[in-house]
């Protein structure tokens, strides 16, 4: 038993995996950032586009040994089918220089892995028409080695557990149905054949989430904030502009909340970094912990955060925020409350056409919160939010 847990243990560590979240990232995509999600969805697609124009320009240009090899018609036949595939591969590859998502990579994926899979059936089927021998029987035996190139292919792809094996049973099936339909004389190749499709099947597994769970890495270590686990500001960016998109397309609302710690550089000032650095680490654990899962936290600079709040209007916005406050972000080193000045803007209230206008008019209604005392909030309604256990200021209004 202790051997399996040992053995179970080196697996993952193999695979970068410490903890369950890291093995659930590896399992499907549900709990991937969005962030992570458009990087995957960019490479996805360049890779496909490099699969399909290479196979786009080397399927035709077989024709050239067909007509060497095979006896007229066959390569003829075959040479209409090889031009078929390669405008086919051409298609894919154009379709992958339009808008980038994680959608339309695993669509064009699925096109680019069962493509060759029908060509495969249809060439063997004219093949095994004609009588073979020599060269030919032998050049014939290649166009059969193409269900091992497929599955190799899959290797190319940051995929998790579950689209792997979406991708991959499907083909497994066919291969063995393929293998199978063979007389029993040849039954011990068709064994072999399997067992050679299985190794580079594992193969392709292992080198697939060995690229998925080294891309999280990099886009972890790039796009989150050591100190207090938010997105950096280059990650944010583009997480607005995406929640901006997403919200105009579908007709949604969004708000978006800038938030500035009050009197931070005292605080620096008085008590040190270190004490800085403790009230920045509280202050984004806090925020992360009230903040709803579809939210977004993006550390801008400094003392400065951006909290984004899909679907929601300011007031929904402001219910979020109101539960912040009443949490509290801890204690300044004197003993007195941390608090925040907080400006919110809202897509429909405000009429704004681009995600930089919602950003400038949060950022105005912020210092407009700082003018009027601090530890308040201003939002689309005008409504001044108060930290209602700060003293002497515990009220809400609006």
């Amino acid at each position: 038993m202790k051997f399996l847990a040992n053995s179970l243990k080196s697996i993952c560590s193999a695979f970068g995996v410490h903890t369950w979240d890291q093995a659930y990232e590896l399992l499907c995509g549900n709990r991937h950032t969005l962030s992570i999600q458009q990087h995957r969805g960019e490479l996805l697609l360049n890779r496909i586009f490099f699969f399909a124009s290479t196979f786009a320009v080397l399927t035709p240009a077989w024709v050239l040994v067909d007509w060497l090899i095979f006896p007229w018609p066959l390569w003829v036949e075959l040479a209409v089918l090889r031009f078929f595939a390669g405008a086919v591969f051409l298609a894919i590859a154009w379709q992958t220089r339009r808008d980038a998502s994680l959608m339309r990579a695993r669509l064009l994926l699925i096109a680019l892995l069962f493509l060759p899979y029908m060509f495969y059936f249809v060439a063997d089927s004219m093949l095994s028409g004609y009588e073979l021998s020599g060269i030919q029987s032998a050049t014939a035996d290649i166009y059969r080695l193409l269900p091992f190139v497929i599955i190799a292919g899959l290797s190319l792809f940051p995929l998790t557990l579950i689209e792997f094996g979406f991708y991959a049973l499907p083909l497994l099936a066919l291969t063995l149905y393929s293998v199978f339909a063979v007389t029993a004389v040849e039954f011990n190749g068709a064994i072999s054949t399997v067992w050679l499709f299985l190794l580079i099947l594992g193969v392709s597994l292992i080198s697939s989430l060995n690229q998925l769970r080294y891309m999280i890495s990099l886009t972890s270590q790039a796009s989150y904030d050591v100190l207090t686990g938010a997105l950096t500001r280059r990650a944010g960016i583009e997480a607005m502009e995406l929640q901006f998109r997403l919200a105009r397309i579908r007709g949604e609302n969004i708000s978006l909340a800038f938030f500035d710690l009050d009197h931070f550089k005292s605080l620096n000032d008085s008590h040190g970094h270190q004490a800085g650095d403790m009230a920045l680490r509280k202050t984004g654990d806090r925020i992360r912990e009230t903040l709803r899962k579809i939210d977004t936290v993006i550390r801008w600079g400094g003392e400065e955060f951006i909290l984004i709040f899909p679907g929601a209007d300011c007031i929904e916005a402001r219910v979020v925020l109101g539960r912040l406050m009443q949490a509290g972000l801890g204690k300044r080193p004197d003993g007195s409350p941390l608090t925040a000045s907080i400006g919110v803007a809202e897509l429909r209230k405000d009429k704004i056409r681009h995600w930089k206008e919602l950003l400038a008019l949060a950022d105005s209604r912020m210092y407009r919160a700082k003018d009027a005392g601090r530890a308040c909030c201003l939002d689309s309604h005008e409504d001044e939010l108060r930290w209602d256990w700060c003293a002497d200021t515990v009220n809400e209004t609006g």
